[in-house]
């Protein structure tokens, strides 16, 4: 049983890397300052979120089921720095929404960018509760586990 937990970890651990790098290849080249760049890149990082959590969701109950306090550790770590990455974009896709709501004027525009906003909306709320979840949960789980 312990080697089904190891593999669920590695596997997590695959998701986890491919996922933040895809993430993060977003973001290059930068060009913070421009409002509609930062509503794209933040909606598309936001769209590209799933993977990654999905990989710290497998790598933390790889850990958790095979005893790994360290690995579990890491994992809680990354989850906390997503819940922050998250905030930080809200601030930002908040700033740059407005600029591009006000730049819209085509209806047909409007629309896409209003399911656009929504989506992500949704997404900056849901991602730190799934998150939050995770960690608190394995906490708990280690604290048996003693």
């Amino acid at each position: 049983m312990d080697n089904c937990w190891r593999l669920i970890a590695a596997v997590g651990a695959a998701f986890m890397a491919t996922g933040w790098l895809d993430v993060g290849l977003f973001w290059l080249p930068s060009e913070v300052g421009d409002a509609g760049w930062e509503f794209g890149v933040i909606s598309a990082s936001l769209n590209g979120f799933a993977v990654p959590v999905m990989g710290t969701a497998l790598l933390l109950a790889g850990a958790v089921g095979s005893g790994q306090r360290r690995l579990a550790r890491f994992a809680q770590a990354a989850a906390v720095g997503a819940v922050v990455v998250v905030g930080l974009m809200a601030v930002l896709y908040g700033l740059s929404v407005l600029v591009v709501l006000g730049a819209t004027s085509d209806p047909t525009g409007m629309s896409s960018i209003t399911k656009m906003i929504a989506r992500s909306v949704v997404q900056i709320a849901m991602y730190p509760m799934v998150l939050g979840v995770l960690v608190f949960r394995a906490n708990q789980f280690m604290k048996r586990a003693t």
